[in-house]
């Protein structure tokens, strides 16, 4: 305005009026010097500290024998935390007369999460060192696929990117089905696959997730070699991974029995007490559509295997008694399995049976059409004496009368 006056008579209209509605504040910060302390791991005096501010222009206030509060000039926008406040000191008065400290590391206790990925490395590594391979498949799956397993839980994707992937996918089965066809289409006809992934199904408004451990095999247990010729996998084959995985995981009050299930030529369902745990068994044709080769398939729950499992092993020393070897000849009902013969046994609570063992399974000629034969090996020892005859001979003879009492059983003599 002045400026204007000199160089250009005239006369002023209005005094000058300044128009700064929200004028800039300086930055409050209080801190302590035990932060100060803390964070830098030195003790800097405390008229040290305040010289460094004040040289930065960086005003002290408020001052205690515990600490103070900066008022920092607004154009230091970048100290605006004490991190920051700590950082402006600690620069100033020089990184190299800070000593260096190798911290210390506290470590937290093994949370459940933590347990939970253990054993779920331990499985897959069991598995993989059985010849299964991992696979990792697609949360999103074909819409058409429930037309083979009709169900109004599933979770439909408003707006999917194409047809294969209009749903969440509600089983793991279809998209295992999808890497066999793949492999098979290449020449890969022998496959042992599994995948731990998750499931989702909608009950009304609300969603749900489920962890579910899914198996696969086809084709031959083993490549055919001179040694032994093994043949393609059969229901015990699945059967024998699948108690395999029960014994690492320390479970001992599974039952099985056969079920009718639409996607199995024949089921077996594994329940611990009531529940549900898993359903395994060779697929329908009708199910594996293109696929040229039989399929056998095992649906696991594995959040509710997680909860029954017993992980942790118990070490006990060798007995100094010697065991004892009995065998058993059973014919029984065709509907009759192994595993309700050894749940029986297990619940009769004779403490000296170590092992029970199916080493023989026979149908055929001398036998009726609806009966077959198990042999069954008993293992006895006591912990703290050896066993004699007598003692022996009870422990099998009420298991015979057991037998033929629950069962209907006919021993072979």
């Amino acid at each position: 305005m002045l400026l204007l006056q000199e160089l250009i008579p005239s006369t002023e209209a209005c005094q000058v009026i300044e128009h700064y509605p929200t004028p800039l504040v300086h930055f409050t910060i209080p801190i302590a010097y035990a932060e100060i302390i803390r964070c830098l791991g030195k003790t800097i005096d405390p008229a040290t500290i305040k010289q460094i501010l004040t040289d930065l222009e960086i005003a002290i206030e408020a001052e205690t024998e515990q600490g103070f509060t900066a008022k920092v000039p607004p154009y230091r926008v970048d100290v605006t935390r004490k991190a920051d406040l700590i950082e402006e000191i600690a620069r100033i008065y020089g990184y190299d007369r800070i000593p260096n400290y190798l911290a210390a590391a506290y470590l937290s206790p093994e949370n459940s999460i933590d347990q939970a990925y253990k054993v779920a490395e331990e499985v897959s590594k069991m598995l993989v060192a059985n010849g299964y391979y991992e696979i990792c498949t697609n949360s999103l799956t074909k819409e058409a696929y429930t037309a083979i397993e009709p169900t109004e839980k599933a979770v439909s994707i408003l707006n999917p990117l194409s047809e294969s992937t209009g749903i969440l996918r509600p089983t793991l089965l279809f998209s295992g089905l999808e890497v066999i066809a793949y492999n098979l289409a290449r020449r890969q006809h022998d496959l042992k696959l599994f995948e731990l992934g998750t499931i989702y199904s909608q009950d009304g408004a609300s969603y749900h997730e489920e962890k579910r451990l899914a198996l696969w095999l086809t084709g031959q247990i083993e490549p055919p070699n001179w040694v032994r010729q093994l043949g393609p996998v059969t229901l015990h084959s699945i059967r024998a991974t699948i108690e395999q995985l029960i014994q690492k995981l320390g479970i001992t009050e599974l039952s099985y029995s056969t079920v009718t299930h639409p996607f199995y030529i024949q089921a077996v369902q594994g329940r611990y007490k009531e529940a549900v745990v898993m359903t395994f068994g060779q697929l329908q044709p009708s199910i594996l559509d293109c696929l040229s080769q039989p399929v056998f398939f095992a649906d696991i729950d594995w959040s509710h295997l997680l909860e029954i499992s017993k992980p942790h092993k118990i070490y006990e020393p060798i007995s100094k008694f010697p065991a004892v070897k009995r065998d058993l000849s059973l014919i029984v009902d065709k509907a009759v399995l192994f595993q309700n013969i050894k749940a029986l046994i297990l619940k009769q609570g004779h403490k000296a049976i170590q092992e029970i063992n199916l080493f023989d399974i026979y149908e055929g000629a001398h036998l009726p059409a609806d009966k077959k034969s198990y042999a069954i090996r008993f293992t006895l020892q006591d912990k703290e004496k050896t066993l004699d005859d007598k003692s022996i001979d009870q422990i099998m003879d009420q298991l015979i009368q057991t037998f033929e009492r629950d069962l209907n059983v006919i021993i072979r003599r």
